[in-house]
């Protein structure tokens, strides 16, 4: 075969690279709409909801970006949560203006006002971090955490807790067996962290921020067995820990089985759980049992549909767990009995009647008369049966057949509900006024005088009664039964304070003691104050009297 011959200058291999390939500045639009939603995602779960929402268009807000994040929510197969596809789907319609047809890509200006967001919300600080924590061991919603949530905490960071529980509530000088708030615990968390180093201005170091994001997700996974746990609790009505069938068909419209598919999800239950027998209605079928039928669900969904699937599994049972738990007739009377109960005792006194009556009539003395329907006659406290008995006897007509409230009236105590939510959470940051009127006409000075020193001396008993005021009333308009002679206004930081000073002995004995020197008008109630703004009216002679007549009353009172 005929060779080539190799001249000088190819005696050395010359090596040529290939032509670099032209590749796109801007990734495609839906790249970077994925990229927003991953960086809003902190816990991973794959869904948003609107707290997360919010952060974005916040970031979004500075460069006048068109966000409407209700519109989304609504738009979303479920109410509370958008998944990636949803929310990918809606940006890329209400954006589409911004969009190259030909390269898939947002122009170069709007490209860069995304990029900038997504950096803005993957820049999470450490008290969103810390919040996050808080609100996914939060379990059941209510801004507070339990001994028994706080103490989830320990399956994910690994950590041990109890020491902890201890110092939040010596810090905040409350009782170790009452709920903690997010932000006691946020408090608390940062000073430690402060102590560790891990803290570097308002954000986390690195390393302790991947630490975090991974328990988020342990958390998570902790959730949805605890998600199972608070589904069979709505399902097992009467709750004596077991489920029977009777039951599972009440929840099972609220699950999405209607009818006769109802039936057969109860027989495929048994089955799956190996329980046959032809008188089903007989079989009962505990926590761990049903528990475990959700688990095993839950991971068949992650097989088959990965990630996805279990994302929308668990976001089923928080809605069926929803529906429950929002037209349930009894749930929803002990949950205003839940509400009182701030010492988680199992009993509410009569002034907590009172204060939920207060939401639903502004009349105290239809009030007592609740409370004399509720109570035995010398009860000073009423437990949770006699509360939510008289309550489902009282409104029996507003329940149908299926032991729902109709759906109008579920919607008004609801709203109800979350009023007293809102009082109470007020009693317990304070500041709470305790007022007392006294008769003490009838005593001679010395008394008089004894008495007063006595109740002043009161206020070193506890922490947290932070003012004390006394006064003789000087102008009575009105007074039942009789006179009234002397005033004493104590302010106290909130709730637990106030009852800190009721029962203690010392206060005990004075009360005692000026019972005996007292008449029967003796007046004693507790108020949560509310600052108003009165606009002033500058017409000299109409219009202000309202609010002219107030400032006048003040300061005649501080003269007195």
């Amino acid at each position: 075969m005929p060779t080539h011959p190799r001249g000088d200058n190819d005696s050395k291999a010359v090596f040529t690279p290939p032509p670099k390939r032209a590749r796109s500045s801007n990734p495609t639009s839906e790249t970077q709409c994925i990229h927003l939603f991953n960086a809003a995602d902190l816990d991973r779960d794959g869904l948003l909801d609107s707290k997360d929402l919010t952060r974005i268009g916040k970031a979004l807000e500075t460069d006048s970006v068109a966000f409407d994040w209700p519109k989304i929510l609504s738009q979303g197969t479920h109410s509370r949560l958008v998944s990636r596809t949803e929310f990918v789907n809606h940006l890329l319609k209400i954006w589409e203006g911004h969009v190259n047809e030909k390269t898939k890509t947002f122009n170069l200006a709007f490209s860069k006002k995304i990029t900038k967001a997504i950096g803005c919300v993957r820049s999470v600080t450490a008290k969103q971090l810390m919040a996050l924590i808080f609100d996914a061991l939060d379990m059941n919603a209510d801004g507070r955490l339990s001994r028994d949530e706080f103490f989830r905490a320990a399956d994910a960071l690994g950590e041990h807790i109890e020491s902890d529980w201890e110092q939040i509530h010596r810090a905040f000088g409350s009782d170790p067996s009452r709920l903690v708030t997010k932000e006691q615990c946020i408090h608390h968390w940062t000073n430690q962290i402060k102590n560790s180093g891990a803290l570097k201005g308002e954000r986390f170091e690195a390393k302790y921020e991947q630490f975090l994001m991974s328990s988020l997700s342990k958390l998570k996974c902790i959730e949805f067995v605890n998600l199972a746990e608070r589904l069979f609790d709505a399902i097992d009505r009467d709750h004596d820990g077991l489920v029977s069938k009777r039951e599972a068909l009440r929840a099972s419209d609220a699950l999405g089985f209607h009818g006769e598919s109802g039936e057969q999800r109860w027989s495929d239950m048994l089955h799956a759980l190996g329980k046959n027998d032809p008188e089903d209605y007989k079989i009962e079928i505990t926590k761990q049992e049903y528990v475990g039928w959700i688990l095993k669900h839950f991971h068949d969904q992650h097989k088959i549909r990965g990630n996805q699937g279990s994302i929308e599994y668990r976001t089923y049972i928080m809605d069926a767990l929803e529906r429950l738990k929002t037209l349930k007739a009894r749930e929803l009377c002990s949950e205003f009995f839940r509400v009182l109960d701030t010492n988680n005792d199992g009993f509410i006194e009569k002034e907590e009647v009172l204060l939920c009556h207060s939401v639903f009539s502004p009349h105290p003395k239809e009030g007592e008369r609740l409370w004399s329907l509720m109570a035995n006659k010398d009860d000073s406290r009423i437990s949770k049966e006699q509360y939510v008995g008289y309550w489902m006897r009282e409104v029996e007509g507003e329940i149908g057949a299926n032991d729902y409230f109709h759906h109008n009236y579920a919607r008004f105590i609801q709203s109800r509900l979350a009023k007293l939510k809102g009082k109470v959470s007020s009693m317990e940051r304070g500041p709470l006024r305790h007022l007392v009127l006294f008769n003490l006409s009838g005593a001679d000075e010395a008394l008089r005088t004894n008495i007063i020193t006595r109740f002043v001396a009161l206020r070193s008993l506890v922490r947290g009664m932070d003012e004390f005021e006394k006064g003789i009333i000087t102008n009575l308009h009105h007074s039942e039964p009789g006179h009234l002679s002397h005033a004493f206004l104590a302010t106290f930081s909130g709730k637990k304070a106030r009852d800190a000073y009721l029962p203690h002995p010392e206060h005990d004995k004075f009360v005692s003691m000026v019972s005996k020197v007292l008449d029967k008008a003796t007046t004693v109630f507790d108020y949560v104050p509310t600052t108003l703004t009165v606009k002033a009216n500058k017409e000299k002679d109409g219009g202000g009297g309202g609010g002219g007549g107030d400032g006048d009353d003040d300061d005649d009172d501080d003269d007195e």
